[in-house]
């Protein structure tokens, strides 16, 4: 159940980040803007502090002319297919299929197709979870979704109703024998800004919460979410002059502050460095420095990962349509 209610906080979760500048929609722009349509990743190990001068292909992506990935092969050092990821849309650029195969589609591992409405409303999602094939319906009355139906190998597993009053909307959760198990309130500010989730069980006892806050511009300042009583985190979200985030410090279940993500960008305002750090007793810090060519697209990529003390360079050969 908890892939279930990851969807839909997900679902409900698209409208807090609206507001701000969005670096995975910039970048998606300029791979349409530069009319990609394959990108080749060479991957360059460390030896000694300094990058291997022979890389080996380790991944294939192609792209659509709306800048969108739809498909990509990953391989290791010996040049052998490890995964392929596939993913197609409609005429609307509405995802509609995203499989993710172990080999050369050897094996399935994920399967998620996704059905629109006319409107653009999602009133199907069905696959495979890498366990069990699912279904999720979702029905709707006046624009309003007001039932989500949830099912494993045909079995329904949970039904959420939703009902709506003012800003605040309404979900009763259902259990596979139609028992209430728990309801849900979520509240919008008025232009539709999710400000708050308040989970209950059938007794009326919080089990989670979820505090959002904004300026009044509707840029993302801090959320913050509970399991019962407990903080389970807090995360507060500096920005630029341009709205673009610069800096996430995360406050934690034990209330200690750390810096948990920082942004740097370029002087035409795409990311040049990440940094980010997993917890407060990580030892080292995990970070992405980008290189871009004079189309706005990626010629390096330096990256290191603190929890493996993984240190590579990739870099990118392109064709375009």
């Amino acid at each position: 159940m908890n892939k279930l209610v990851t969807i839909w906080f997900l679902f409900v979760g698209l409208l807090a980040v609206n507001a701000q500048y969005d670096i995975k929609t910039a970048e998606r722009d300029r791979m349409a803007e530069a009319k990609v349509k394959t990108q080749i990743e060479y991957t360059h190990d460390y030896k000694n502090g300094t990058p291997s001068s022979q890389g080996y292909k380790s991944s294939v992506r192609k792209f659509n002319a709306n800048g969108d990935i739809t498909e990509e092969t990953n391989y290791n050092a010996s040049d052998k297919i490890i995964s392929v990821i596939v993913y197609q849309y409609n005429n609307k650029n509405e995802r509609v299929n995203h499989e993710r195969y172990q080999g050369n589609r050897e094996k399935l591992q994920y399967s998620q197709k996704m059905v629109y409405d006319s409107k653009g409303n999602k009133i199907k999602e069905y696959g495979f979870d890498g366990v069990a094939s699912y279904s999720n319906t979702y029905t709707y009355e006046n624009g309003k979704l007001v039932e989500m139906t949830y099912t494993l190998d045909n079995v329904v597993v949970e039904k959420r109703k939703l009902s709506y009053s003012g800003n605040k909307t309404e979900i009763l959760i259902f259990d596979a024998n139609n028992e209430l198990i728990f309801k849900q309130v979520n509240a919008y500010t008025p232009q539709g800004l999710l400000v708050s989730e308040v989970k209950t069980d059938f007794q009326g006892n919080v089990v989670y919460m979820l505090d959002l806050e904004y300026r009044d511009d509707g840029v993302l300042l801090s959320e913050a979410r509970k399991r019962g009583d407990l903080l389970e985190y807090k995360k507060i979200y500096e920005y630029d002059t341009e709205n673009r985030i610069i800096k996430e410090e995360t406050i934690n279940l034990e209330g200690e502050r750390y810096v948990s993500h920082e942004y740097k960008y370029n002087d035409r305002s795409y990311l040049e460095l990440e940094k980010w750090k997993k917890n407060n007793r990580s030892n080292g810090i995990s970070s992405k420095k980008m290189t871009y060519d004079s189309k706005g697209i990626h010629s390096e990529v330096e990256s290191y990962f603190a929890s493996y003390k993984l240190h590579s360079l990739y870099k990118y050969t392109y064709e375009y349509y």
